[in-house]
């Protein structure tokens, strides 16, 4: 018999739930590689808490952290543990492509500035030319 447990919570922001944390999902040593993690958090993304938040956070131990990456969870503050020896990763739900966004959302993300011409960036080309 296999017992599965996990904690889901959810960040109340404004007037809609926006970010959930998964706590405690771990799955013993002897049957890592047999789908079970995959199958914890396939389950889990299906949650109600998930499909609401923007941002999902999961608290990794060190060894959890390649697997997480491949269900699409990234670092969230680098890749130091906390003093706990865990490791923040995060997942945002409903990102779009940059082939998919508008040029309004685009200009959001990398906006242009435009600024007079300065002479002096003609030495910063030649130093950087330089070396």
């Amino acid at each position: 018999m296999i017992k599965l447990s996990a904690q889901v919570r959810s960040l109340l922001i404004g007037e809609a739930k926006k970010e959930s944390i998964l706590l405690t999902i771990y799955v013993l040593p002897e049957i890592i590689g047999y789908g079970i993690g995959t199958a914890i958090i396939n389950a889990l993304e299906q949650d109600e808490f998930f499909l609401r938040a923007k941002r999902i956070e999961i608290p990794s131990s060190i060894t959890a952290v390649t697997f997480y990456q491949k269900m699409g969870y990234a670092f969230k503050n680098g890749s130091i543990p906390n003093q706990e020896g865990l490791i923040r990763m995060e997942k945002f739900r409903n990102v779009k492509l940059l082939s998919e966004m508008t040029l309004e959302e685009l200009w959001q993300l990398f906006p242009i500035i435009l600024s007079p011409h300065d002479p002096v960036w003609k030495n910063f080309y030649k130093s950087e030319a330089a070396s």
